[in-house]
């Protein structure tokens, strides 16, 4: 019931974190099952590349946000998922190369600027990510992406997969504990976060795969308050 009713809500807001949701979920199920793993497995990838494509159609066909005007374009406009399938499989494989490309080639005005608006973790309201929206993009379809904007700035991007590697690994080895611990639900979201970013990187602006390694950070933070406050309590 929790998952329908944030899967309803992320699609009622076209968050492609419904479609982290359902992966979640679909995660979850794999490791109640005891048979048939593999079919599952390649079941799970077929409805995940179904939703997702659905998912990032939402917001781009309908001029309208809500589930009723999201409810309505999907019945008006079906064949909007299997488009979006393809693009987002395209896009990911092949397009995703001659992007980062372009943006080396193409991206050389307020590197800095920018780069500083990118990591702000306010939203982008309050960021000031909307002045420039417009700006980071190679054409109305296709923004920068991650990998090539980090390109741009040589010593931070030194510095930035050196922490970044560092904190993969240090992801790695907790991920592993949870599970051991049976904390299934914490060590699959934070394995999605990591799995969005790297997807992501390739695909979208530097500052929209950036914010999963924030939630990511975030949910540590939140889990080790949570550890720390049920130690204190044991103590007392």
């Amino acid at each position: 019931m929790l998952f329908l009713i944030v899967l309803i809500s992320c699609i009622s807001i076209g968050s492609r974190m419904a479609s982290v949701n359902l992966g979640v979920f679909l995660l979850g199920v794999y490791l109640q099952k005891k048979n048939n793993k593999n079919y599952f497995i390649l079941f799970s990838i077929v409805i995940l590349l179904i939703f997702f494509g659905y998912n990032i159609s939402l917001r781009s066909e309908s001029h309208q946000h809500g589930l009723i005007p999201y409810i309505l374009i999907t019945l008006e406009k079906p064949e909007i998922i299997f488009k979006y399938i393809y693009k987002n499989l395209y896009y990911n494989f092949v397009f995703g190369f001659y992007a980062t490309a372009d943006t080396v080639e193409y991206y050389s005005s307020n590197i800095d600027k920018n780069l500083l608006i990118s990591l702000n973790p306010l939203p982008g309201r309050f960021a000031g990510w909307y002045k420039i929206a417009e700006k980071m993009r190679l054409n109305i379809f296709a923004p920068y992406t991650g990998i090539g904007e980090l390109y741009k700035t040589p010593i931070f991007f030194f510095f930035y997969w050196v922490i970044i590697g560092f904190y993969f690994t240090t992801l790695d080895l907790k991920i592993k504990k949870f599970f051991l611990e049976k904390k299934y639900i914490l060590s699959l979201v934070q394995l999605l976060f990591i799995v969005m970013f790297c997807v992501l990187i390739y695909e979208y602006n530097f500052r929209s795969s950036n914010r999963f390694i924030y939630y990511s950070l975030i949910l540590f933070f939140l889990y080790y308050i949570k550890y720390q406050n049920g130690k204190l309590y044991i103590k007392r």
